[in-house]
């Protein structure tokens, strides 16, 4: 029997391939007049002047089950946070997104519900920010759900790279760190036992510090809006979103510009529910090392550092050490002493 024949098909097996496909695009459609072609053909085709004006940029994200999520976590959070990564990486290069392609490999057991469900998240996503998907690929896998997606974007002002700190320079944080790792710490708690729609069944009954921990590891926030705004400021050297841990990304940008490092501990931005509940987890090691905050960490000109400051009054930037000469990375504890932390982030195949 042709897909087409089936009211309400139950399986991918009813669908099929190109079924999957239809449904995913109908599901995904957004009005955007500089794609001539989207999905259907071999090639997506896109109105050259949409990036004539700028430079084109691209990234790429993968994210595959029981490494980056557990199958069981809402769908729709899975959709969101598997567009979400990719145009983190776009903000902190000071873009802005436009355009997406998904990959999938599908594994027996997921359902079309699921997928709808998946897809609907990713598409609040690309709505929230902009983006419209213009193409991508489905294939079947032999056991995980495997997720690809490609942003292509455009720079908005100044293109901001790892590499340009300098001696000097003040280290800054978006936002608050640590709150995903101590998230997904909680999830991974046996009091976490399933999942209903897009809230929790548990043992007890979660609090609001708990869920916002929650959300913030599962519906991370990329932060284009402040990515826009420190490219257009004119005064940030180097940018790096934080992905792998501070101390890691930090590393990154440490690296490309050939400089070290210092922070200090006691400047680390921290939210209330991270300073109620991280002590049973890891404390500030999850600040420190915790990964997928997806906020930005940048640098500024200490000469700049005022102006700065002023020019971005009313959004949450925090100074939290400063760029160093001599190529080390450097963490100063409470107590104004050398602290030497038990890991400086995640790495894969280093595990």
């Amino acid at each position: 029997m042709r897909a087409e024949g089936i009211l309400h098909p139950s399986s991918l097996r009813d669908i099929g391939e190109f079924g999957l496909i239809k449904r995913i695009a109908g599901k995904s459609r957004r009005k955007d007049p500089s794609v001539r072609v989207g999905i259907g053909d071999d090639a997506a085709v896109v109105n050259v002047e949409a990036y004539c004006d700028t430079p084109l940029l691209v990234t790429t994200d993968s994210l595959i089950e029981d490494v980056h999520f557990r199958r069981d976590y809402p769908p729709e959070a899975i959709g969101w946070k598997a567009l979400a990564v990719n145009i983190s990486d776009i903000a902190a290069m000071g873009g802005v997104p436009e355009h997406y392609l998904l990959s999938l490999g599908i594994p027996e057991g997921i359902s079309i519900e699921y997928i709808d469900r998946f897809v609907k998240g990713m598409t609040v996503a690309a709505g929230e920010y902009g983006l419209s998907l213009i193409g991508g690929d489905t294939t079947s896998s032999p056991d995980k759900f495997y997720i690809s997606v490609t942003v292509l974007w455009k720079n908005s002002e100044n293109l901001l790279l790892r590499k340009g700190a300098r001696a000097g320079d003040v280290i800054f944080v978006t936002g608050t760190l640590g709150d995903s790792a101590l998230g997904l710490k909680i999830l991974e708690d046996k009091k976490i036992r399933s999942w209903e729609d897009e809230r929790f069944s548990t043992s007890q009954p979660l609090n609001f510090s708990t869920s916002q921990l929650i959300n913030r590891h599962l519906r991370p926030t990329p932060r284009v809006k402040e990515g826009i705004q420190l490219a257009k400021s004119g005064m940030v050297t180097s940018m790096i979103d934080i992905s792998d841990g501070l101390l890691c990304d930090l590393g990154h940008i440490c690296e490309e510009s050939r400089v070290g490092a210092r922070i200090r501990i006691d400047e680390l931005p921290l939210s209330q529910g991270f300073n109620t509940l991280s002590a049973k987890y890891g404390g500030i090691e999850l600040a420190l090392s915790g990964g997928e905050d997806y906020e930005l960490l940048f640098t500024v000109r200490s000469k700049d550092v005022k102006s700065f400051m002023s020019m971005t009054e009313g959004t949450k930037y925090t100074p939290i050490g400063e760029v160093l000469k001599d190529k080390v990375v450097e963490v100063i504890g409470a107590d104004g002493g050398r602290y030497i932390p038990k890991s400086s982030g995640y790495e894969h195949f280093r595990r």
